[in-house]
């Protein structure tokens, strides 16, 4: 090969590789609002967030991921009609047995505190009016790896999704 083709070779891998780091954020998100829809019949397509905090990215992809949606009247009808109530929500207050492990792990959890430190929000938003899905990989008596917590504040029209990764 000559330089000439060399050159041209190079530009085509360098912008190649541009335009992959340029769209992978947007597909990154496309994917993870596939996985919600699956998950809560939410579609969160243009739904703005009105509030991000992520831990800071590890090895394995561990920490926690805290979101708040705004929703649409629309999308709060859809999960209290009939044919969502059959599905997986359950109505607040959260059971129990789940509140009490899941809030010794977020509440004591020191990179939850300092992400939502200086904010209005707590580790177990307090809702009065809503619904909550809680779905776990794996877990023991006391403790739950790899969780996501939804809450839909079905007042305020908000979706909490708090996803931790250990």
């Amino acid at each position: 090969m000559n330089r000439r083709t060399i050159k041209i070779f190079v530009i085509l891998i360098i912008s190649l590789l541009v335009l992959l780091i340029v769209q992978f954020k947007p597909l990154l998100n496309y994917i993870n609002n596939i996985i919600i829809y699956k998950e809560t019949r939410i579609n969160l397509y243009n739904k703005k967030t009105i509030f991000k905090a992520t831990s800071p990215a590890s090895f394995h992809g561990d920490g926690i991921d805290y979101y708040v949606f705004q929703l649409e009247k629309a999308d709060v009808d859809l999960i209290l009609s009939d044919k969502i109530k059959k599905s997986k929500w359950n109505r607040l207050p959260i059971d129990k047995d789940i509140y009490t492990v899941i809030d010794k792990q977020l509440t004591y959890d020191i990179e939850l505190t300092n992400l939502l430190k200086n904010t209005s929000y707590s580790p177990i938003p307090n809702v009065k009016n809503g619904y909550y899905l809680f779905l776990y990989k794996n877990y023991t008596k006391d403790y739950y790896f790899n969780f996501k917590l939804y809450i839909l504040d079905a007042d305020n029209l908000l979706l909490y999704l708090i996803k931790y990764d250990s």
